[in-house]
């Protein structure tokens, strides 16, 4: 990506690794650790496309250097990769057919537990002391936000109708932001409790970094710096036209990370702000 936004970023280049695996899915760690699952080997398959078993890698990645993990011969189908503070795995099917769709494993691919978190699950973050964030699409479901104890104890929900969570950035434990439709609304939550809420102007975005009053939207081939004043109005700032159609994007905390055919490019909002 030669975009001078992303110009001071030196990205994490996963081709060679990638090239005989199929990507599913990538976010961060609570240290901005990028964590890649990936199926092995084999045909593109589909969780519609069963087979007896399926071998997947995770694989965690910084710029400067990059391990893999191998989880083998697992008859779920996984969505969703992040790592525990025991130096555990989580692996997370996000459509269950079975009740236990959370499985734990060490990082040589030993299984260690298994819990159920729940179906229709949009995204899983987990935190340095073990936590477990997940999002729901339930489609006007009462639930759409819980977090969850590294053994699948439900400690918190977030209670507001929601027919779609469009994007979840876990800051930390106590501080979580959940940005869903109707009304298209940016809720901060700090220690369980409702702290703040902004209406975006951003419309059906899927991703999004917060850096203090800060906000940077990723919707189709844009990102869109936002400013959250104490009135809880929201002032747009800049668009940077950035991203292109096959782009994908994750986001955690003040970072966003771009996809560009298997190159990821790691951005650090608060010097987009800075720049502007």
């Amino acid at each position: 990506m030669t975009d001078t936004v992303f110009a001071d970023a030196k990205p994490i280049d996963l081709r060679g690794h990638l090239q005989n695996s199929q990507l599913i899915s990538f976010s961060m760690d609570w240290s901005g650790k990028l964590y890649v699952l990936a199926l092995v080997g084999g045909p593109p398959q589909t969780p519609y496309e069963r087979a007896p078993s399926y071998d997947f890698e995770v694989i965690e990645a910084t710029e400067h250097y990059m391990i893999t993990y191998r989880i083998t011969e697992q008859k779920n189908w996984f969505h969703h990769a992040q790592p525990l503070p025991n130096d555990e795995l989580l692996l997370v099917s996000g459509t269950s057919r079975q009740q236990q769709n959370a499985l734990t494993f060490t990082k040589n691919g030993s299984h260690v537990g298994a819990f159920a978190l729940g179906d229709d699950i949009a995204e899983i973050y987990t935190t340095r002391e073990g936590h477990i964030w997940a999002s729901y699409d339930r489609n006007g479901g009462t639930e759409s936000l819980v977090r969850w104890g590294s053994e699948g104890v439900n400690q918190y929900a977030y209670s507001e109708f929601v027919i779609t969570p469009y994007a979840l950035n876990v800051v930390s434990s106590a501080e979580v932001w959940h940005y869903a439709h109707p009304g298209f609304s940016l809720v901060k939550i700090v220690n369980d409790n409702v702290a703040g809420r902004w209406q975006s102007p951003i419309r059906y975005a899927h991703k999004f970094a917060i850096w203090q009053q800060y906000a940077v939207f990723a919707k189709d081939e844009r990102l869109t710096l936002l400013k959250m004043e104490s009135d809880r109005s929201v002032t747009p700032i800049k668009d940077f036209d950035v991203l292109n159609k096959d782009d994908r994007v994750s986001s955690r905390a003040n970072y966003i990370v771009v996809n560009r055919n298997l190159i990821f490019h790691k951005l650090n909002i608060a010097d987009l702000v800075k720049s502007v």
